[in-house]
Order: structure tokens, then sequence, then C-alpha cells
């Protein structure tokens, strides 16, 4: 998202959430390359499923992520 916002020629206010300096969350390696960016207004499904949509960002990706792996384990 930052790369976004220093490509938007209009102002753009960008805020980081400093409880997640230190965390890390699986992503793809596709997000992973430095050449990675998404445009403002669009989104990137890491995990696609069949049964349930969920959207999120930031601070709910490990704790959604986590849940989203014991939910497969069960089934």
């Amino acid at each position: 998202m930052l790369k976004a916002a220093i490509r938007d020629p209009d102002p753009v206010v960008f805020l980081e959430n400093e409880l997640l300096y230190g965390d890390s969350f699986p992503v793809s390696a596709e997000a992973l390359d430095s050449s990675f960016c998404l445009p403002i207004g669009k989104a990137k499904i890491e995990r696609e499923g069949n049964d349930v949509t969920v959207n999120h960002c930031f601070l709910e990706d490990g704790w959604l992520c986590s849940k989203d792996e014991e939910e497969a384990g069960e089934s």
C-alpha cells in the first residue's frame, strides 16, 4: 500500500499500526516480490476458498490466517 500511495498523483494519508512491527505473516511469493504493488482500491486474494469470503487487512491478518488453518484442519 505504501508503494501505491507514493505512486499516486493525489494526496494520500498512509497510517501504519506499530503493533505489527516485528510480526510476520504468511503471504504468497507474489506479494513478497519487491516489484509487487496493488493499486489503491484493489485487493489481493491470498487464499481462495469455497465456503466463505473474508475481507481483512493489517492487524487481523495473522489471527484470521491462523483461524483459517484451524478450520481447514477440521474439515
